[in-house]
């Protein structure tokens, strides 16, 4: 459960920077 929850945030995160870049 705990890997899911990380990925998420992981590509959550990634997410941001290619928006703000």
């Amino acid at each position: 459960m705990m890997l899911i929850f990380q990925v998420q945030l992981l590509v959550l995160c990634t997410g941001h920077v290619i928006e703000l870049s």
